[in-house]
């Protein structure tokens, strides 16, 4: 192609003088032409050509002046925001590329989980992640994790049945899903950093007196008697509980060893087995397999054993359990958590060290004395750590 200068040359039009200026064409065909009636406007045109042919080469030149006039009036739209027009074509086109690269929410559900799947040791944790992650996807139906808007997901987390609590859990796991997807390119921003966390406010923790927890055990079945006691003992929660085997029960050092996979925190931890814990264990103790039973008896069994003792009502119950609640006089409301709950606030009261307390307990220090200071005394702690089996003489079988 042959090269062309830049430079000014005088024409007459209709016997009138103007100066044109010669361009190259960006398409490489005849070269482009622009005529001035002003001679300083053509030097000055002259001037700025040959500047954009230095820095661009002849692309310079294929700018309409439609384009220029856009290019202006996004300058204008872009003053004071610090960005330049480049700033701007980059950061559409990486929006328009993730809003082409979005994949069903489904998909991205699939892909995040399976991202998890090793750094996720407690399978309790792994269900629960993707049960809730796949309730959000089927919500979402056919659209594409760039297509998910605040809106969506803040009326998603309004109207689940569930507490604030419980919310806010969600709230969390959809955040991190986000947070993969941006990271991934699968969206250009996460939804939901402009969602409000459900707002979560304790309500006062509530724990059985000496004698309400010396009626529950009595009034559990031998199937579950063992769970109980080590949850109002030991303070595992009612998780690890049914995940607890009886491997783990060491009678010769009396505690009770919670590997990284079988403890919430995802840490291993060690928790003594009071005296009287250890009495009632004896007589339940077997040499294998899951301390608390798999399946629907013994959570009814369960139900059963507060009833019995006083508290209630349950819904969803069985025939045995109903038929024990319409006979029961006076039911008390069954304090959340009452187990874990009543074992830490009696080992507060009997044991200064906070330290240890939440180690055993698998909470922080903070949390022990906000939550569980204060709710007992030494003398109702004394008591509590007192409920053992009654003293039969009998020797204790190992069962089977």
């Amino acid at each position: 192609m042959r090269k062309v200068s830049i430079a000014i040359r005088k024409v007459k039009i209709d016997g009138k003088l103007f100066f044109q200026v010669t361009t190259p064409n960006p398409d490489g065909g005849r070269p482009k032409r622009k005529t001035f009636s002003d001679r300083k406007e053509a030097e000055t045109f002259v001037r700025i050509a040959k500047t954009e042919q230095e820095n661009f080469g002849t692309a310079a030149f294929g700018i309409t002046d439609r384009l220029r006039a856009d290019a202006v009036r996004a300058a204008e739209i872009l003053e004071g925001t610090g960005a330049s027009l480049v700033d701007a074509a980059r950061a559409f086109k990486r929006q328009h590329d993730a809003t082409q690269n979005g994949i069903k929410v489904s998909d991205a559900v699939a892909r995040y989980l399976e991202s998890r799947a090793k750094s996720i040791k407690n399978d309790v944790h792994a269900k629960t992640l993707k049960t809730r992650l796949e309730l959000f996807a089927a919500s979402a139906g056919n659209s594409t994790t760039a297509q998910i808007t605040t809106d969506d997901v803040s009326k998603f987390i309004e109207g689940l049945p569930y507490e604030p609590r419980t919310q806010s859990h969600f709230w969390s796991h959809l955040r991190s899903l986000f947070a993969f997807c941006v990271k991934k390119g699968l969206a250009t921003r996460n939804p939901v950093d402009d969602v409000e966390r459900p707002k979560v406010v304790d309500g006062a923790v509530e724990i059985l007196t000496p004698e309400q927890a010396t009626r529950l055990i009595h009034a559990s079945d031998e199937k579950i008697r063992a769970g109980v006691v080590i949850a109002l003992f030991c303070g595992l929660r009612q998780a690890e509980i049914k995940r607890l085997t009886w491997q783990a029960v060491d009678f010769e050092q009396n505690q009770i060893t919670l590997g990284a996979a079988e403890a919430k925190t995802n840490s291993r931890r060690v928790i003594p087995i009071p005296a009287n814990a250890v009495e009632w264990l004896l007589s339940l103790r077997k040499k294998a397999g899951a301390v608390w039973p798999e399946g629907e008896i013994p959570r009814d069994l369960w139900t059963q054993a507060r009833i019995i003792a006083g508290f209630g009502p349950f819904g969803h119950t069985s025939k045995a359990a109903a038929d024990l609640q319409s006979a029961a006089r006076t039911l008390k409301p069954w304090p959340a958590n009452a187990l874990r709950h009543s074992c830490i606030s009696y080992k507060v009261a009997s044991d200064p060290n906070l330290a240890r307390i939440s180690y055993e307990s698998g909470n922080s220090p903070e949390v022990i004395k906000k939550h569980y200071n204060g709710l007992a005394s030494p003398a109702e702690a004394k008591k509590f750590f007192a409920i053992a089996p009654a003293k039969s003489g009998k020797i204790v079988k190992f069962a089977s």
